[in-house]
């Protein structure tokens, strides 16, 4: 009986350690689970930010050509080309601001290709309205984020020695083409007077492609 009872109370032991390691488990799978559900739904709040930035980018650019088409053919004036002009305006800022949103949800979301192709469209809006430090500080942003690697055009030969490999897949081609165009872009439209820097982006992408 002595026997019995030692071996009960070992038993129960045995069940209870088990219950509190189970019940431990159980509550980190809840806890992983709830991270997933979070990480699921993020992901597509990123993209549909990324694409909501991209159907009011058309809109807008379609809206700014039919703008100059009608002040070239002198079909607007006076209060009514005042008012467009403020428009405009007003929608250039809502859309930068949509696409830095976009950007950082991307970011957040570890989504680097997505990133860089919001950042390169978001440099194409800033220079396009005027704003060349604003374009080169996002075409830059860019091409860091594609080789993660910081002030990647300004210490190309580091990065093309360290950062740039040859691609694994498409996806990852498209981007390194991508981010060529972005360095040309860089070099010829914010920088126009300086030589050595449309060398050394010449000298960068040509490592990409190689």
């Amino acid at each position: 009986e002595k026997l019995f009872k030692k071996r009960s109370s070992y038993y129960e032991d045995v069940v209870k350690r088990q219950q509190r390691v189970h019940g431990a488990w159980m509550t980190l799978l809840e806890s992983l689970d709830a991270s997933h559900s979070l990480v699921v739904r993020a992901v597509p709040a990123a993209m549909e930010q990324l694409r909501k930035s991209r159907l009011l980018l058309a809109e807008f650019l379609h809206d700014r050509n039919m703008f100059s088409l009608a002040v070239q053919r002198d079909q607007i004036k006076g209060f009514e080309k005042t008012g467009k002009e403020r428009a405009l305006r007003l929608a250039s800022t809502a859309l930068v601001s949509s696409y830095r949103k976009a950007v950082e949800l991307l970011r957040k979301r570890q989504m680097s290709d997505q990133v860089v192709q919001g950042l390169h469209e978001l440099g194409n809006l800033l220079w396009l309205e005027g704003d060349p430090a604003g374009a080169r500080s996002s075409w830059s942003d860019a091409v860091d984020t594609a080789y993660q690697y910081v002030y990647a055009i300004k210490n190309w030969q580091k990065c093309a020695e360290t950062a740039v490999t040859p691609p694994q897949d498409a996806k990852r081609a498209e981007i390194m083409l991508l981010t060529v165009a972005i360095l040309a872009k860089h070099a010829r439209l914010t920088t126009p007077k300086d030589t050595n820097g449309h060398l050394n982006a010449a000298l960068f992408a040509s490592e990409i492609l190689e």
